[in-house]
């Protein structure tokens, strides 16, 4: 509860699981205090794992993470874990004995701190009373992503998360549909919903035919055009291609398309490099890469990101 940092609504959730217990340290004097001013600080960041039939340790988790979505799922956070299973050989046993000091720190701090239930109330007032709000770290773009309302929004979570943030999006064609102007050639290519975000849009959910806005594509030996993103009445996201044969290739279909991002065109919007190649050019890509997610459509038709 130092300076109202923790939300009361995490709290309450955390008071009500089974089985669980929750305690504050220094809890009474930060209430006490209108500003919220603990005596001295506690910002200890330390899991304990055991099962219950042993008093020594299973697993602990030492680190800088908070208990939030920031530090536990979308920041950057360096954490150490030390395990202990099966036979413990000599070395294990020395460690699991350092691992000891840990354990009577936390029962010393367990054994002084105060009980959740009485100072919530105090605790809620003073911090809507003082106006804090949301952690800055749990209102970046990354954190909204992924806890995204699942009602509301097509994609959420960890696929949001890497979505947003992959330097390339691959998708494995099929024949693609036929518009007006692709002159009796493909080129309306269906990706899963939600992909929309790696091109910069919202995953909110919208009607069928909602145009998401406008990318500059730019395929490999041809001059950089502007095109629209939609979702479609399949409910599926639609990229609409470079026109074959004036744009783009003489046509898109059976390939893998690589949609690596570029800066921004010349137009001022978002440009994306589209690479027409095949599994081979694919794996290459992979190799090359520091990471990637492959994933598979409803219908069974590959796509992926690269890190």
């Amino acid at each position: 509860m130092d300076f109202g940092i923790t939300e009361p609504a995490a709290l309450e959730l955390l008071a009500r699981q089974a089985n669980l217990e929750v305690r504050v340290p220094n809890g009474q004097l930060v209430v006490a205090s209108t500003q919220l001013m603990p005596p001295h600080t506690f910002h200890a960041k330390g899991y304990l794992f055991r099962c219950s039939p042993f008093a020594a340790p299973t697993s602990l988790i030492v680190g800088s993470a908070n208990l939030s979505v920031s530090a536990l799922a979308t920041g950057s956070e360096i954490m150490a874990r030390q395990s202990w299973t099966g036979r413990l050989t000599a070395a294990d046993k020395l460690r699991l004995s350092h691992a000891a000091n840990f354990l009577s720190s936390f029962e010393d701090a367990w054994s002084s701190a105060d009980a959740l239930p009485p100072l919530l109330p105090s605790y809620r007032a003073l911090r809507k009373r003082r106006r804090i709000g949301p952690l800055s770290d749990d209102r970046t773009p990354a954190t909204k992503r992924f806890v995204a309302d699942p009602d509301k929004s097509e994609v959420g979570g960890q696929l949001a998360v890497q979505l947003a943030a992959a330097k390339s999006l691959w998708v494995q064609t099929d024949t693609l549909y036929v518009n007006l102007q692709s002159r009796g050639v493909g080129n309306q290519l269906d990706t899963p919903r939600g992909t929309r975000v790696f091109f910069g849009f919202s995953p909110s959910q919208v009607a069928k035919n909602h145009v998401f806005g406008s990318v500059e594509l730019q395929v490999t030996g041809h001059a950089s055009v502007p095109r629209s993103i939609r979702f479609g009445n399949n409910l599926m996201d639609k990229i609409n291609l470079p026109v074959p044969g004036q744009d783009g290739p003489a046509n898109y279909d059976n390939a893998v398309l690589i949609f690596d991002r570029a800066g921004k065109g010349s137009s001022g919007l978002p440009r994306f490099q589209v690479t027409v190649t095949n599994e081979h050019g694919l794996e290459a890509r992979r190799r090359a890469s520091a990471n990637h997610v492959d994933l598979t459509m409803h219908g069974g038709r590959p796509y992926g990101l690269l890190f």
